[in-house]
This record gives C-alpha cells, structure tokens and sequence, in this order.
C-alpha cells in the first residue's frame, strides 16, 4: 500500500517549500487539492492522481482533517512559523481576504489544531521555517519516508521579504501563542531538529 502523508501547516509557514523539495524526488506527490478528509473515502482523489509511492495532500485550514481514521495510517508533518512573519505574509496575500483581527485568530485556532493533531501522531516530524531555511530536518523526512535519494533544498526556496505591516498589537499577542504552542509541540513524541 502507499504512504498518505499529510503536510500540516498553517498559510505561509513554508510547507509549499517543503512541497516543492519533496515533488522533486520520483516517488513522492504531495498535492494542494483543497480536499476536505472527513472519511477515508476522500483519498480516491489523490490516490487517483499519483502512481508514486507515498503520495498526500496539503492540510492548511482546521476543516481540511475531520476523521480520527486518518491518525491511524497516514504519516504526517507539522510545519510552523513565526507570527510576525506568518502575519504580514498573510496580509500581503492578495488571494487572502483577512483582516488582522481574522489573521490573527486563523494562524491561532490554526496552531492549537496542530497540536491536536500532533498529540494523535507520535512518531511524526515537526520542522519550523527556520529549520528549512536552515536546510536542517530533511534526514528526518528521508528516514520516515524511508526514501533512497537525498532531498535538496535550493537557496532561494526559503526567503522572507522582513515586511511590518500588521500592527505589533497583534503580532506580540500571536508570538506569545506561537511561543506556548512551540514548547508544546516540542514536548511531545515528535521527530524534529535538536
């Protein structure tokens, strides 16, 4: 049987980098279909996509994953960011129509599903932004997709434009959320960067 993986994030956290790194070897297909996976019938879509051997979606609003089925067999990576970066990147989003209370609130409730989620996943990868950024977790998504050829990250796949448009109000009370959810993410059974 294939793998399902599952990138967890939340916008603009860096998971469509990590996507990219991964489509890049042959037996890997991750899409971005906007699927909601409320049973297990919901795969059809992507397993009628790929011939690869692990193949998976892209989960990036708390709707997307309704089925605790899905725990059971499906690997999956958390990806998060900052807030202060994650916020002004959403708000410069075009396609995106957020206010910076709605921002705020999205990448919060967002974070706290992660969570949920990761405490059902032991075994998993956490990785941040910073992480890629830094070309550093990727020996632990080879492994846990027991893949043969190396991932490469080229240079120009993790950059940040350092924008400061949204109000410090609600990048300080989005940071220290960030900060709670982080140590907790890192207290559990996760394979992340050391």
């Amino acid at each position: 049987m294939k793998n399902i993986l599952f990138i967890a994030s939340h916008l603009h956290s860096g998971s469509m980098g990590l996507i990219s790194v991964l489509n890049g070897n042959p037996l890997v297909k991750i899409h971005n279909t906007d699927n909601r996976y409320s049973h297990p019938s919901n795969l059809e879509k992507i397993l009628d996509l790929s011939e690869e051997e692990t193949t998976g979606d892209h989960l990036l609003f708390n709707s997307s994953l309704s089925s605790d089925t899905f725990y059971k067999f499906a690997k999956f990576v958390y990806v998060v960011r900052d807030a202060r970066s994650t916020l002004n990147a959403i708000m410069e989003d075009d396609s995106i129509d957020y206010t910076y209370e709605t921002a705020m609130r999205y990448y919060s409730f967002r974070l706290r599903r992660l969570c949920e989620m990761a405490k059902r996943t032991p075994g998993a990868i956490m990785l941040t932004w910073q992480n890629m950024k830094d070309k550093q977790g990727l020996d632990l998504v080879e492994n846990y997709l027991e893949l043969d050829d190396s991932l490469y990250i080229a240079d120009s796949t993790f950059w940040s434009d350092d924008l400061n448009e949204v109000p410090e109000e609600f990048v300080e009370k989005a940071q220290d959320r960030y900060e709670a959810y982080l140590y907790y993410l890192k207290q559990l059974d996760l394979r992340r960067v050391e």
